[in-house]
């Protein structure tokens, strides 16, 4: 197929016609990872869907990085613009994989202070999710009140799960590993055990083998207690 010609003619379309009505966004017919600036006649007017379409063919046409980058960030646009189908949202985050992986990725091997750290946490404070930029949530330009949060810990604080809450939670837990009580954790295994309605967590481990074993002898320190308790 001949990207090049179709987005040529796509980008002529654009040019001979008034402004569509409607949202519309600005479109570099010569991108600026490639040299293009911000002259008129290096500026076209497309509607959404027209400038995804174009990016995604910028993409298939040279195959680089840059426009990997330029095709994965379009996605990320307004939830209310009708941009793209997720097949092809499929398609732009996987280039993008690509190009970020291993020593790829523009922040490989770099290690955040303890300073810098706060410095983020703290600059969330107080902040609503649109000021954040997490405009696409339901939960947009809404600041949780103290109250709210309040209610919201003693709904959750000392919630007590049924037997057979439990053992769902359990099972459903080791259907992965194998082993109740034991679930993948990253690149390790997390070993917990539920005790009265509370789950206690025993650890996270390098093998599945030492996390099984970290849970039998919880069992063994945990439940053999509370039968002693109660005269079993």
């Amino acid at each position: 197929m001949n990207y090049r010609a179709i987005h040529d003619r796509l980008i002529l379309s654009a040019r001979g016609r008034a402004k569509p009505l409607g949202y519309t966004e600005r479109h570099h017919v010569l991108p600026r990872s490639m040299g293009g600036g911000d002259e008129s006649e290096n500026i076209v007017v497309l509607t959404a869907r027209e400038h995804y379409i174009v990016h995604w063919l910028l993409f298939k046409i040279h195959r680089t990085r840059a426009m990997a980058l330029a095709w994965n960030r379009i996605t990320h646009g307004r939830s209310a613009v009708d941009r793209y189908t997720s097949h092809t949202f499929a398609y732009a985050r996987r280039a993008k994989a690509r190009f970020w992986a291993g020593e790829n990725h523009p922040f490989f091997g770099s290690k955040l202070t303890e300073e810098h750290k706060a410095n983020l946490a703290k600059a969330k404070i107080g902040k609503t999710y649109r000021q954040l930029g997490r405009a696409g949530s339901p939960l947009r330009g809404r600041a949780t009140s103290e109250s709210h949060r309040e209610n919201i810990r003693r709904a959750v604080c000392g919630r007590q799960y049924s037997a057979q809450a439990r053992e769902s939670l359990s099972k459903a837990m080791g259907s992965i590993s194998g082993a109740v009580g034991v679930r993948p954790s990253g690149n390790r295994w997390r070993a917990s055990l539920y005790v009265d309605g509370a789950r206690e967590h025993l650890g996270t481990y390098d093998t599945l083998a030492q996390a099984i074993v970290a849970r039998r002898i919880a069992e063994h320190l945990y439940l053999g207690k509370r039968l002693v308790a109660r005269g079993a």
